[in-house]
């Protein structure tokens, strides 16, 4: 077969071809229909597949919007027939705002969530901080702190608090108080900071005149403290009644047993008047039960007697 012979068999193929497919259309058949693709078969099988999960999501999306027109049906006529003024609109928007908070409130106080904590453990904010900024941040978080009624532990474990620090938190919680204001703080954690003379002489000010503290703790103090500072703290410590721990290593045996001394008269103090409160709960519920028993055997004396029913029947309406 020459090459020219062969030339013209490739002619006629791609002639047959395109006339199979046309120029530029898809792949036809002889009889003139397209030829339906692979990829496109497959894709009708899998909606024939799913026609019935998509058939039930079409019929729960077309009732969810049918309830939801009916609704909104529902609230235009609302609307139209009472027609309400921006001010109203307004004014109920702040109800329901307040309505919500104070739902959130009661949930809080239903869960027992009445106290706060502040905690700064291992906080290095104050270190990155030139003086005047880290002063300036140290008055605001003392003054915050007075400022929250519900705050009633202090967490500030190695974060560095200072002199200046314990002086700010000190002398806000002192000028408060001797306003009659409610500061609920009780427990102080300072431990691993360099609290050194001016700090502890500004503590025993809060020991002695603030009678809400009942926990201080000051372990692993980063400086030295004086033996004079130390008597000074001992003397504050005997004159507060309600500290009951109170963690501090001192030098002296002297001192610490001063320590074990007022910590245990404290702690006496307090399982005292704990047990008090308990005798007089008691009496009090005893009183109540006394008091119901004598009023029934009353009354059945009373019908026994008369044979009248009246009094119990108000007893037990009341």
């Amino acid at each position: 077969m020459s090459l020219q012979s062969v030339t013209d068999i490739d002619t006629e193929v791609e002639e047959e071809n395109v006339q199979r497919r046309g120029p530029h259309g898809p792949a036809m058949r002889l009889d003139g229909t397209q030829v339906m693709k692979r990829h496109v078969q497959m894709h009708a099988r899998r909606r024939k597949r799913t026609r019935h999960k998509r058939e039930f999501a079409e019929l729960n999306s077309s009732e969810e919007s049918d309830e939801k027109e009916a609704e909104e049906d529902e609230e235009d006529g609302m609307r139209h027939r009472t027609g309400p003024t921006d001010g109203q609109t307004a004014s109920t928007k702040h109800s329901d705002i307040i309505s919500t908070k104070t739902e959130t409130e009661t949930k809080k106080d239903s869960n027992g969530w009445d106290w706060d904590l502040l905690e700064m453990n291992n906080s290095n904010i104050f270190l990155l901080l030139d003086d005047k900024n880290r002063q300036l941040l140290q008055k605001i978080i003392a003054k915050a702190m007075v400022s929250i009624p519900t705050l009633t532990q202090v967490q500030m474990s190695n974060c560095g608090v200072d002199d200046f620090f314990l002086q700010c938190i000190v002398q806000n919680i002192l000028s408060c108080d001797e306003n009659k204001t409610d500061i609920n703080i009780s427990e102080l954690w300072m431990p691993s900071n360099p609290i050194g003379d001016a700090g502890i002489l500004q503590l025993c000010e809060l020991v002695k005149h603030f009678e809400k503290l009942k926990v201080v703790k000051l372990q692993n103090n980063r400086k030295d403290i004086s033996t004079k500072v130390c008597a000074t703290l001992c003397d504050a410590l005997e004159a507060n009644h309600n500290i009951v721990k109170f963690e501090f290593r001192f030098r002296h045996f002297q001192e610490r047993d001063r320590l074990d001394k007022v910590l245990w008269r404290n702690q006496e103090r307090l399982r005292t008047l704990r047990l008090e409160r308990k005798r007089s709960e008691n009496e009090l519920l005893i009183g109540r039960i006394v008091t119901v028993d004598f009023l029934f055997v009353y009354l059945f004396i009373y019908v026994h007697v008369c044979g009248d029913f009246f009094p119990i029947i108000l007893f037990c309406f009341f």
